[in-house]
């Protein structure tokens, strides 16, 4: 394909071993959430990249972003492909530039010929619009910014609500017009994720319902973790990424109180899909953040108030996931297969690019 390929085998070494728990199967929702570890924003070497926009500023890459930046200056790629994981949803791609409808169709092909649904439901943010379905604007962070402000009161400084730096994207495709794919590949499948058949609940009803469901699922993990505060004495990455959990649940939980009293079009009849999709997503979260919050419990030394917090703290989890395991019918299909996905996916736009490329003499890297 006239391409050098420049792969780095893992970019997070610390996520890598805090998620190592679940490695060793079994592959299943609880066994996962157990073990469940997702890095706090500015400790995400996808999303600490330097970058400025009118009042907005960041200059503070991790080490990890800073490795990172230097791979992508020696490789000036034309091609970038981050490669993550959906683990709660069906599948879908992130592409900094819309591509040709007949290469999507080629790549869904793959995806269902590997009985992996795509992803029918909200965007993961209101500023990533989809351009076609199982394909989503991957933006830069000046969108972000453009949204917030767009949303704000008046005088209200977008920056302020932009907790992270700048991605991959923004620093290889300012740099090289870099593409960049972010595949996110079904981890855990469920056959509501693809059923479009209408409910007899309007879209607006299931978006207050769940924001609801959102209100009381925060205001349990709030107290637990408001009760520990006092007592912790050994700062930890769970306890980074719980406060950024909490943040962005109740960022969640506006957002569909928003849309339910805005948007006039969520007052026709959702499906199947979106039903199933809010109610998911949401389990899923707060029972992730429970996880690491006892995680984050069992660091620190003994301690009578922190461990009564860790027992009701776990008791909800434990009750959590029964409700997850009776509502999710799931399946997984094999890694081997996962990966295919995202390495078929791959190499079909880097065919399409290598294509539009044809004229220029310097090879592809």
């Amino acid at each position: 394909m006239d391409y050098t390929f420049y792969i780095i085998k893992e970019i997070d070494v610390d996520g890598c071993r805090l998620n190592e728990g679940w490695y060793g199967g079994p592959f299943s929702p609880d066994y996962y959430i157990r073990s469940y570890y997702r890095p706090s924003i500015l400790e995400q070497a996808e999303w600490t990249f330097p970058y400025a926009y009118k009042t907005f500023s960041f200059s503070e890459p991790i080490p990890e972003t800073v490795a990172f930046m230097r791979a992508i200056d020696e490789a000036k790629p034309h091609f970038l492909n981050s490669l993550h994981s959906s683990d709660q949803t069906g599948t879908f791609y992130y592409v900094s530039t819309p591509l040709p409808d007949a290469l999507c169709q080629q790549i869904i092909k793959l995806t269902h010929d590997h009985q992996l649904p795509l992803m029918i439901g909200e965007p993961e943010a209101p500023f990533m619009p989809p351009i076609q379905a199982g394909f989503y604007q991957l933006p830069e962070l000046s969108t972000m910014y453009d949204y917030y402000q767009s949303i704000l009161p008046t005088g209200e400084d977008p920056a302020k609500a932009i907790l992270m730096g700048g991605s991959s994207r923004d620093y290889a495709g300012s740099r090289y017009r870099t593409f960049c794919l972010v595949s996110e590949i079904s981890l855990f499948t469920d056959p509501r994720m693809v059923d479009k058949t209408e409910t007899t609940y309007s879209y607006k009803d299931a978006m207050l319902d769940i924001a609801k469901l959102e209100g009381e699922q925060i205001a349990f993990l709030s107290k637990q973790y408001q009760s520990a505060q006092a007592s912790i004495t050994v700062p930890t990455r769970f306890q980074r990424s719980v406060e950024d959990f909490l943040i962005g649940m109740e960022e969640t939980r506006s957002h569909h109180l928003k849309l339910a009293e805005s948007d006039a079009a969520l007052a026709r009849f959702a499906t199947v899909a979106e039903m199933f999709d809010l109610k998911l997503r949401t389990l899923w979260s707060s029972l992730c953040c429970c996880s690491m919050m006892i995680r984050m419990l069992d660091a620190q030394p003994d301690n009578i108030t922190l461990s009564e917090i860790r027992a009701d703290s776990e008791k909800w989890l434990d009750q959590g996931l029964q409700e997850l395991l009776s509502f999710f019918n799931w399946s997984m299909r094999p890694l081997r297969e996962l990966c295919g996905v995202q390495l078929g996916s791959a190499l079909m736009i880097m065919e399409y690019l290598r294509q539009t490329h044809e004229s220029t003499a310097t090879p592809l890297k």
